[in-house]
């Protein structure tokens, strides 16, 4: 979590973080309907609010001061305050009515309540697409499990609305209390959406999407993949073989197909069996594939995989094994990405970011990698004794 969680507000919240979370009642998605004209008018912020390190340099004094000063703090003098206030008034600073109420629930005692909103945004041809993907309903459920802890609530936000322009979201947004996003994952290729990112504290789930250098939580793909590749020779496999969509390769940026290469220069030239990156689901593609190369395991994604082999008369484990880069069924063998994980990670770095004041986008992108641990299951060999 970003350093701006200075003093007691860090010790108040790792001390949130251990409490259990509250039971949850039913909850709608949060759907763009624009607010009434007459009634709501949703102010305009050309800049992001300035972060404490930024009014800290300015006055010449820490973070801790600058955040106990703007609270009101009894062991901050009032002179200093009123400075302080000041400065932080010139630079443009705003408080945020959601960090306030957090904090507030931080502090106090018993249950919450009420929970301030999040937006978990999708992007998907339909408001429930999404959902069918397991990977990303884990990544929601760890998020949502973890905002209950901190008094937020979040909730998905189709982005694909007909009509729904950045202007009318930002302005929903806004006309509803909601402050901080999530950018959920994408199916398929990804593109850059578009929103007024300056007036809101946003944070993307899954992998980085380039031209958007908002912080991320993903897994660590170099890392699982690496750890997969130890497993499967320690199980005495020596041709693996990679099957990948082309916008998997994309999005991880080569991070599943480099630890493959790097294992296959210690292979004999013979064993080193080429990746498959279909840009379609493709059971020839993947037969013709599979007949000139028989790799001894396929290393892949999706349930399609284990039915081609079957397709080609290959028992799985027996004759040919099939290890999962998402493993998350106990009938499969291959790396658990820990997606809930994720999910939560990337609500810490939300709270870090609110905390810290921070609105807009980042000059520079930064990514915290949730490592993926093995999986054992029935689709490999059983590993050996000893």
């Amino acid at each position: 979590m970003p350093d701006a969680i200075a003093g007691h507000d860090h010790i108040l919240l790792m001390q949130l973080l251990q409490r259990k979370p509250q039971s949850q009642s039913s909850s709608h998605q949060l759907r763009p309907h624009p607010p009434p004209s007459s009634r709501v008018k949703a102010p305009s912020h050309s800049s992001p609010s300035p972060t404490l390190a930024a009014i800290a340099a300015t006055a010449g004094v820490s973070k801790s001061t600058v955040s106990r000063a703007l609270r009101g703090h009894a062991a901050i003098p009032a002179a200093t305050v009123l400075r302080l206030t000041k400065v932080a008034q010139a630079l443009g600073y705003r408080r945020s009515p959601l960090v306030g109420e957090v904090m507030r629930r931080i502090r106090g005692r018993g249950h919450f309540r009420g929970l301030a909103p999040v937006a978990y945004l999708t992007f998907d041809a339909t408001p429930q697409a999404w959902r069918r993907q397991h990977t990303f309903m884990r990544f929601f459920d760890g998020a949502r499990a973890r905002a209950m802890q901190l008094g937020l609530q979040v909730e998905p936000f189709w982005m694909n609305e007909p009509g729904l322009t950045p202007q009318r979201a930002a302005d929903i947004f806004e006309a509803r209390g909601i402050e901080a996003l999530l950018v959920g994952p994408t199916t398929g290729w990804a593109r850059v959406p578009e929103l007024e990112w300056a007036r809101f504290c946003a944070v993307k789930v899954g992998t980085p999407l380039p031209g958007l250098p908002l912080p991320c939580a993903c897994h660590h793909h170099f890392q699982g993949m690496t750890l997969l590749l130890a497993e499967l020779a320690r199980r005495g496999y020596r041709r693996p073989g990679l099957v990948l969509r082309d916008y998997q390769e994309a999005k991880t940026g080569g991070a599943w197909s480099a630890p493959l290469l790097r294992h296959q220069q210690q292979l004999a030239s013979a064993d080193r069996v080429p990746p498959l990156w279909l840009k379609d689901l493709s059971a020839g593609v993947f037969a013709r594939w599979f007949k000139r190369h028989r790799p001894d395991v396929v290393i892949g994604q999706g349930n399609e995989l284990p039915a081609w082999l079957e397709d080609l008369g290959r028992r799985v484990p027996a004759d040919t094994g099939f290890a999962d880069l998402d493993c998350c069924s106990p009938d499969r063998a291959g790396i658990n990405q820990h997606s809930p994980a994720i999910g939560a990670a990337a609500v810490d770095l939300l709270l870090g970011r609110l905390l810290a004041h921070e609105r807009g986008l980042p000059a520079t992108g930064s990514i915290f990698m949730v490592e993926g641990t093995w999986a054992d299951g029935p689709t490999v060999r059983a590993a050996p004794r000893g």
